[in-house]
């Protein structure tokens, strides 16, 4: 039987510019206990991680200062082409088009695999194949995912904070976007990865984790925007409005013209998990 197509959802060039802008980064101890984790067992110099579905770097950068390289992979073209015009990219990072199932690197010759945000688009079965070709042994991998985020106000306004939540929902999962997720990201995303699991002895998985994340309003509309349900959205609906216009005015009837909204900032909120597991010696 073929293996699956790659899951596309990221595709295009401005989807990738907007992912790169108001997509969050997952906490810093995310990566500090991987790493942590890493050099339990497995001896320095660190050679090389590759982050697969990289995206636009978002997970991929933090991991600079700890590896002599590292690669980021994306099946994504356009996000390939938006990590590598990053601004602030190490030296020691490069981008790479292609698939968590075939990671183009040699046999034995990786540290650490990541993979953040983006194992539910892949073939996890064959994805943890190819990843144990290529660790060498006493190498890493580690998948890292945040679950649902619901915003709240910065003025610990309980009402506002509910009115708010209720917006949010009811346009992310509700009637406006809840009928253009795709299968993959849904089940997963609503059960923090429960059905994933690392194939090695005394893999451990790890919930304790937050991420919070503080914006602007303007900047929170610019996140949502990146969400690849409103994208299909927009692509099924071409003649429609977009519905990003009619959320912005539902925020300015919450927040009750109290300031403009490049004045008022949000807090988004969710858990994370961190799954981390090790390849055995031989």
């Amino acid at each position: 039987m073929a293996a699956p197509a790659p899951v596309k959802l990221f595709e295009g060039a401005t989807h990738a510019s907007v992912y790169l802008k108001y997509r969050p980064s997952l906490p810093q101890k995310i990566f500090e206990s991987i790493v942590e984790y890493l050099q339990e067992k497995h001896s320095k110099p660190f050679k090389l991680a590759v982050d697969v579905g990289c995206g636009s770097g978002q997970g991929t950068q933090p991991l600079a200062p700890h590896f002599e390289r590292v690669i980021g992979i994306d099946v994504s073209e356009a996000q390939i082409a938006a990590a590598l015009k990053r601004d602030d990219k190490p030296p020691n990072v490069e981008y790479r088009t292609g698939q968590g199932e075939k990671i183009p690197v040699p046999d034995n010759s990786v540290c650490l695999v990541t993979c953040f945000q983006a194992a539910h688009w892949l073939d996890y079965t064959a994805f943890c194949k190819e990843v144990d070709r290529v660790l060498q042994p006493s190498g890493c991998m580690a998948i890292s995912s945040h679950g649902s985020l619901l915003p709240e106000g910065c003025d610990g306004d309980e009402t506002t904070d509910k009115r708010l939540q209720e917006l949010h929902t009811d346009f992310c999962e509700g009637t406006v976007l809840g009928p253009y997720w795709d299968h993959h990201r849904t089940r997963h995303n609503h059960n923090l990865f429960a059905d994933f699991s690392i194939p090695y002895p005394g893999s451990i998985r790890d919930d304790s984790y937050q991420l919070v994340w503080e914006m602007t309003v303007p900047s929170y509309i610019g996140f949502l925007s990146s969400l690849s349900a409103l994208r299909t959205y927009l692509k099924k609906n071409p003649s429609s409005p977009n519905p990003l216009d009619e959320f912005q005015d539902r925020l300015k009837e919450i927040f009750d013209a109290k300031a403009e909204l490049e004045q008022i900032k949000v807090r988004l909120k969710a858990p994370v998990v961190l799954l981390l597991g090790r390849k055995p010696l031989p």
